[in-house]
């Protein structure tokens, strides 16, 4: 885990997020100063006061990365460089909760040990989405392939279960498209219902 004193180390490759180089503070400094123009526009003239949040890092419910080998030919997962397609490997993010960073750790290990080769390396895995209810603690894993051939995917679903047993659903997404857009509009149910739930504001959201 990250000292949160010495800053995110991937800041100036990642094209995940920003303001990561500043303070909280001045953060919403920022933020209400731009809606508060924004408002102020549109002849609205109170002061717009910015809410801040308990805390602002590991709060991101769902993520999506790419993956890669490594020097060692182990799979790794990262985000792209902004404006690129240059990945970028992350361990651990800020901003991610930290259900979603170990959860991705277990995913690199049990592909690494399927010999499961990314799509960028001639293989046929392309991104993992992980959703997280922070209500529920229900986990969802989204493997997103290049064509329905997934060979190891049985042995894949079972040790990433082993590994991690909290995982309440696994799905194959097929994107077979070559575009930018990380998910394809075909699934396949691997283990659970392919859904979690998560609760707001009294409600409880089926995602």
């Amino acid at each position: 885990m990250f000292n949160l004193e010495k800053g995110c180390p991937y800041f100036k490759e990642c094209g995940a997020c920003n303001k990561l180089d500043i303070s909280y503070e001045e953060e919403l400094k920022e933020k209400q100063a731009y809606v508060q123009k924004l408002f102020n526009n549109l002849n609205y003239k109170k002061n717009i006061e910015i809410v801040p949040a308990d805390d602002p890092y590991y709060y991101r419910n769902k993520v999506q990365m790419a993956f890669k080998l490594s020097k060692t030919k182990k799979v790794v997962s990262g985000i792209y460089e902004e404006n690129s397609h240059k990945i970028v490997t992350v361990n651990d993010c800020l901003i991610q909760s930290e259900a979603i960073n170990d959860v991705l750790k277990k995913v690199n290990e049990a592909l690494s040990k399927n010999k499961i080769t990314p799509f960028v390396n001639g293989g046929i895995l392309k991104h993992v989405l992980v959703r997280y209810g922070f209500s529920t603690k229900e986990i969802m894993v989204v493997m997103v392939t290049e064509s329905d051939f997934f060979p190891g995917r049985d042995n894949f679903v079972k040790d990433l279960l082993k590994l991690e047993p909290k995982i309440t659903t696994i799905v194959q997404n097929i994107q077979s498209r070559d575009t930018s857009i990380v998910l394809g509009t075909k699934e396949r149910v691997l283990y659970g219902k392919g859904y979690i739930t998560d609760k707001l504001c009294g409600l409880t959201f089926k995602m």
